[in-house]
């Protein structure tokens, strides 16, 4: 690469200490990666050229041939701010790709964040890659719930507004749980998503890390009926802006009383003070990870509107 296209476009930065990337996504942050894996982690950025920041960034594990990324989390793909230009954005791909190339990988796997979560840069992503000759392979739609200064009440449907009375009146209170017990949280999880006949998609023993060292990330949140826990749920800030809910459990001996209805409004009424401006309620997918109708039109009762959450890849000649 010529010094005039490098001091146009900015400076691929490959390797373990990456330039500042100012407002980005969680799983994308170098603590957060490093958490994800035990394998070698590449990592590129594309860097300004006179700010020194990141631009652009992604990170890959390499297994079996296949560069993926993210290596453990929701999303991982290309994040990069508003402000990089077309020309920008196909330079970072074709540098992403000659890196997993480079690597011995014969394909690579994006699976992108929410086209919610970021619509302009996504839109534009989506363009530059299949672009790049990357394929569409799975599209795994979220649900979330835009964020304002009504209350949830107003978007949900009436029955829900009637199990949210329902769950008041019998006495549950949601709440977030400060300084929360790891191995209480981890074991209620468990437990109830073997109720639920859902298995843990994600090991214990890295749930609890994540608990421990990302407790400002990951609030939970719990709905008591006294002393007695009816639902639970672990979130992820993911950015400042957004809210995730990654590990939702009820009850079943509270089935009847729909403690998640009070827990998603409790949810809602805290990102109008936190700050939040989305509120993502997660895909809908049953214990086969297939999509759930009863799930998903839960969520759209609750208010929520359906974003694609896309995964490309790309076969390496």
């Amino acid at each position: 690469m010529s010094l005039a296209v490098e001091a146009r476009l900015g400076t691929i930065v490959v390797g373990k200490n990456q330039p500042h990337f100012p407002n980005g996504f969680l799983f994308n942050d170098p603590d957060h990666l490093d958490s994800q894996t035990d394998s070698p982690l590449m990592r590129l950025s594309l860097q300004h050229p006179l700010t020194g920041q990141a631009m652009a960034r992604c990170a890959f594990v390499v297994r079996d041939g296949v560069g993926y990324s993210p290596a453990a989390a929701p999303f991982g793909s290309i994040e990069f701010g508003e402000d990089v230009s077309p020309d920008e954005l196909i330079y970072f791909v074709d540098a992403l790709v000659e890196e997993v190339r480079q690597a011995g990988c014969q394909r690579i796997r994006l699976v992108n964040y929410p086209n919610c979560y970021a619509p302009t840069q996504t839109n534009r992503l989506i363009y530059a890659l299949t672009e790049s000759g990357f394929n569409l392979v799975a599209n795994t739609p979220t649900q979330y719930v835009p964020v304002s200064d009504a209350p949830l009440t107003t978007r949900m449907h009436p029955s829900e507004r009637q199990r949210l009375r329902k769950a008041q009146r019998a006495g549950l209170v949601a709440s977030r749980w400060d300084n929360p017990c790891v191995e209480t949280v981890v074991k209620h999880i468990q437990k109830g998503r073997a109720q639920q006949g859902y298995p843990l998609t994600i090991q214990s023993e890295y749930l609890s890390r994540l608990l421990r060292q990302f407790s400002h990330e990951f609030p939970v949140f719990v709905v008591r009926d006294g002393d007695s826990i009816a639902a639970l749920c672990v979130c992820v800030r993911v950015r400042y802006d957004i809210l995730y809910t990654f590990l939702p459990v009820s009850h079943p001996d509270y089935r009847t009383l729909s403690p998640m209805v009070l827990l998603i409004d409790h949810l809602y009424q805290y990102s109008q003070h936190t700050g939040i401006d989305l509120l993502d309620l997660g895909t809908s997918l049953d214990s086969n990870r297939e999509h759930k109708p009863s799930l998903a039109q839960f969520k759209q009762n609750m208010g929520a509107v359906e974003s694609p959450k896309l995964t490309f890849e790309l076969k390496l000649m």
